[in-house]
């Protein structure tokens, strides 16, 4: 069974959230004072591979370096990043996306537009910017199941 996994960040590297995504546990996201190693332990499903995007660099290095819970070396990971980069599909997660066809809500939302987010949420306590934040993360994390499968399907794998 695969475990995807997406954070969002501020731009100084503090993790505002984590998302997860699993067949036995569905997506779960850890906000803000909740992205602590205990949380993050709870709700980790039993897994063997950890699929990201661009993880290696990103998302699993925030994680090790903030709560010190080193996923890369608890499962196989998988950056689709660098499959997509041996098929040559270039760009960021919507880019390559829209390249596959991976249909998203959020289509115009950016990395900078959820650093924002988090900021307007942080600042003013405002629920629909964290709410929109929440959504455009799941959807980032759920999405990477429709590109892995979509770069297997490319590969034969």
């Amino acid at each position: 069974m695969g475990l995807y996994l997406d954070v969002e960040a501020t731009y100084q590297g503090k993790l505002t959230v984590i998302g997860l995504h699993h067949s036995a546990i569905g997506t779960v996201q850890l906000v803000g004072p909740e992205c602590t190693r205990e949380n993050l332990e709870k709700i980790l499903p039993p897994a063997i591979c950890i699929y990201t995007f661009d993880g290696e660099r990103f998302d699993l290095s925030l994680i090790k370096n903030q709560l010190g819970v080193d996923l890369a070396n608890r499962f196989h990971s998988v950056d689709l990043q660098k499959t997509c980069q041996r098929l040559r599909l270039y760009g960021g997660l919507k880019r390559v996306e829209q390249i596959l066809g991976i249909k998203r809500q959020f289509a115009d939302m950016s990395g900078k537009d959820a650093v924002a987010l988090w900021y307007i949420y942080e600042r003013d306590g405002d629920d629909e910017a964290l709410q929109k934040l929440l959504a455009y993360n799941r959807e980032d994390v759920e999405n990477l199941v429709q590109l892995r499968e979509a770069l297997e399907s490319r590969t034969g794998r």
